[in-house]
Formats: structure tokens, C-alpha cells, sequence
């Protein structure tokens, strides 16, 4: 009898630390990624996404009541080498879910990094992932540089899942949709070669440009603005167009 509580005692031990190499990581765990990749050997590659915003497929302006508005849609896509996937799990007794990015590893178990919270956003009626991505309006400068800037929303969340594919030649880029317009809590992302798009008729779409004077701008899109998704490339999570505003017009450069 002693021999046998003794062995499992011994394999209870062995599950907990495989277990803690995938799951113990999830909470309150900022310097693990770090800490992982100085310890790794050179044969543990981490497959990670890498996420591109794209020009708006729409923008236009509409007026109601004396305010004036800017509209835009929002595309964005997966052209890394692993998927991005977020778990969410929920604190009963704070009433928080929070997220956690699980990166994929080359023949590995992978590893989970806190990025933050999912939120219930009323007007969409499903889950986001906060702080995603913002939007804002700079003048031109004689360059043709952004010169000052006038708008800048707040950090916005989104609702990620693969809505369409968009080359599906990448390596690892499944052929098939993987992650679900469901939007829960427990479960969202983006497969390598899959995109998705907000539309400029969702609420939240939109820029208050009631008090900017006709004239040429550049509209900018950034994603993952805190960098808190892990990510191959941060260099390419921005996008500028330039418009040019006429009364209740807008002609895109």
C-alpha cells in the first residue's frame, strides 16, 4: 500500500509540472515569454502570428443633426506563422475575464501570455478583446507626412475570428475557417491566412469630425496598439490613407 501511494504521489508531481508548462503560465505571469525564450534551446520555435491592418474598404462621412461624422470599416489579417488564439477565463468572485494568448511552438507544448481582458460589448451583443486597436485624423504636412494629430479615439476592443480567407498559400494556413463568429469568452482568434473585417456600419465605426475644417488628412488604423499580443512583426500594425474632406464629401487620395 505504501508502495503504491508513494508512486502516485510521484506521478500527481509529473502532471502538475507538465501541466504548469501549457496552463500554469495563465495569470499574472508579464515576464514568462521573456523568461521562455532566454532559456529555450535553439531547436523550440514559437509559431507566431502576425497581424496586418489593411486600407479601409469603406469610409465616407454622414450628417444628422448638426454633427457630421467619419465612417470606416476595418480589415485586418493573419500573415504569421501560428495562429492567434485567445483563452478567456473567468474570476467568479471579480466578476473579470481575462485573456490570455496562447502561442503555438514548433513541436512543443506551446505557452499562454496574458494580454488582457474580454469585454461584453451591449451594442454588438457578444464578447470583445479590449484595447485592440484605435483610430485617428492628422493633418498633412508639406512632406506629406502626418504633421499634427486632431483625433484619437480610445483603445477599442474587437471581436476576432476568421470571416474570410485571404491567402491561403501561407504555411500552416488551414483551409478551412477555424475560428467561429460566435464571439464567447472562452474562445476567439485568427488562423494564419484568414482575415476579418468590421464593417463601417457597426457601431463604434465612426469619428466625431463635426469641427474639422474642410481639407486633405491621413486616417490611421493601428492594431494591437499596447503590444501586448505576442506577434512576429509590430512594424506593420499600421495603416495610413489620405482623404481629403469637401463640405459632406470625402475623395480618397
Amino acid at each position: 500500500m505504501k508502495r503504491i501511494l508513494i508512486l502516485a504521489l510521484i506521478f500527481f508531481a509529473l502532471f502538475v509540472a507538465i501541466s504548469s508548462l501549457k496552463f500554469g503560465k495563465v495569470t499574472g505571469q508579464g515576464g514568462f515569454l521573456e523568461s521562455f525564450l532566454e532559456s529555450s534551446s535553439e531547436e523550440r520555435q514559437l509559431l507566431l502570428p502576425d497581424m496586418v491592418p489593411t486600407a479601409p474598404l469603406q469610409i465616407y462621412i454622414t450628417t444628422l443633426g448638426g454633427r457630421k461624422e467619419l465612417h470606416f470599416s476595418t480589415t485586418f489579417y493573419n500573415q504569421g506563422k501560428g495562429a492567434l488564439e485567445i483563452i478567456g477565463h473567468t474570476d467568479k468572485e471579480k466578476e473579470i475575464t481575462y485573456a490570455s494568448q496562447y502561442i503555438f511552438e514548433d513541436e512543443g507544448p506551446g505557452i499562454y501570455k496574458d494580454i488582457g481582458n474580454f469585454v461584453y460589448h451591449p451594442g454588438h451583443s457578444h464578447w470583445h478583446v479590449n484595447n485592440y486597436v484605435f483610430y485617428q485624423l492628422w493633418t498633412v504636412g508639406s512632406d506629406g507626412k502626418p504633421d499634427e494629430r486632431l483625433i484619437s479615439t480610445d483603445k477599442m476592443s474587437f471581436c476576432i475570428w476568421d470571416e474570410f480567407s485571404k491567402d491561403l498559400s501561407l504555411e500552416n494556413a488551414p483551409k478551412s475557417r477555424v475560428f467561429t463568429r460566435t464571439c464567447y469568452r472562452e474562445t476567439q482568434g485568427m488562423s494564419v491566412g484568414w482575415a476579418d473585417t468590421y464593417s463601417a456600419t457597426v457601431e463604434g465605426q465612426e469619428v466625431d469630425i463635426t469641427e474639422i475644417p474642410d481639407g486633405t488628412y491621413i486616417f490611421r488604423t493601428v492594431i494591437n496598439p499596447d503590444r501586448k499580443i505576442e506577434e512576429e512583426n509590430y512594424d506593420n500594425d499600421q495603416t495610413d490613407i489620405t482623404i481629403e474632406i469637401k463640405g459632406n464629401r470625402l475623395i480618397r487620395k
